[in-house]
């Protein structure tokens, strides 16, 4: 791919770049790798289905993180749940739950 984009603008080679970041893309998404997916469907703009994409990636990396902080609260790691929490800001109630947290530490 660096082959590619060496080339600037000649002929295809900017398609080309961006068809092989929007593959790598998938891939990650594929294996569950939700932060590189991430950071090349947001990279990538208005490329083919990207800014689709990134959204799905996106919920589905935020209910996965949500799912793991009740996990872990309930498992008893309330530090651990917090930081998830905070880090998910105004995703469902996870305000509610960083009050709740902070109220039981």
């Amino acid at each position: 791919m660096q082959g590619f984009s060496a080339c600037g603008n000649f002929l295809d080679s900017t398609e080309r770049v961006s068809k092989c970041n929007y593959e790598l893309a998938v891939a990650a998404y594929r294996r569950g790798d939700y932060s590189t997916a991430i950071a090349l469907f947001a990279d990538l703009g208005s490329y083919s289905d990207s800014a689709e994409q990134l959204a799905q990636v996106t919920e589905e990396y935020r209910a996965a993180r949500y799912e793991q902080a009740l996990f872990d609260y309930y498992d008893g790691k309330l530090a651990d749940a917090l930081a998830v929490f905070e880090e998910l800001g105004d995703y469902k109630d996870s305000p509610s739950w960083v009050e709740k947290i902070r109220a039981e530490g």
